[in-house]
């Protein structure tokens, strides 16, 4: 993937980007080919290959997108607990709904764990541990949790409400949602 700075090859980029989304509206993933999101793009082979591989390479770019976002964000602001992460967090999922929604429907959940796998570890030093030789344990478990709990939302039709969305897994994380029972 194109990683530079050449705002013609940078254009290039988004406007596959948004010709690929839109295609996967109405096309499943493997059905696809680069042929027709060049068509749809109004751009050629050859440009699509200077700035991208593969499809799944354009997925990577959103995703990309979507984390500086995340990133532009947490850094904007002060984050002073768990609630106010749990915000900014459940806001950028909640403002990409549609993109993820593609990914979900188009059963691409293990792009969505390592992409939010990698985000986490870059996002690392926004979170304190209490064990640090772990950490890369606790945030993989973070990590297939919280994309599990957004792709249910996104399957369920977004029934919860962003803050019950926020509540809800501030309870859990805070341990305050599972109750053991005592054997019978």
């Amino acid at each position: 993937m194109y990683t530079g700075s050449n705002p013609t090859a940078l254009i290039s980029q988004k406007m596959i980007a948004d010709s690929f989304l839109k295609l996967l509206e109405k096309k499943p993933f493997n059905k696809i080919t680069i042929t027709e999101i060049n068509r749809k793009a109004k751009l050629s082979r050859q440009t699509y290959y200077s700035v991208f591989d593969s499809k799944e390479e354009i997925l990577k770019f959103n995703f990309q997108c979507v984390f500086n976002e995340y990133k532009k964000n947490i850094s904007e602001l002060k984050i002073k607990d768990l609630n106010s992460l749990l915000n900014i967090t459940i806001d950028i999922f909640i403002d990409n709904a549609d993109f993820l929604s593609i990914i979900v429907k188009n059963n691409l959940n293990d792009l969505f764990v390592r992409m939010n796998s990698q985000f986490l570890r870059e996002m690392g030093k926004y979170i304190q541990v209490t064990d640090e030789e772990h950490k890369d344990y606790a945030l993989s478990f973070i990590t297939g949790a919280f994309t599990e709990m957004l792709s249910h939302w996104l399957e369920d039709d977004k029934k919860l409400s962003r803050q019950d969305m926020i509540d809800l897994t501030e309870k859990i994380l805070s341990g305050k949602y599972f109750m053991m029972q005592t054997a019978l």
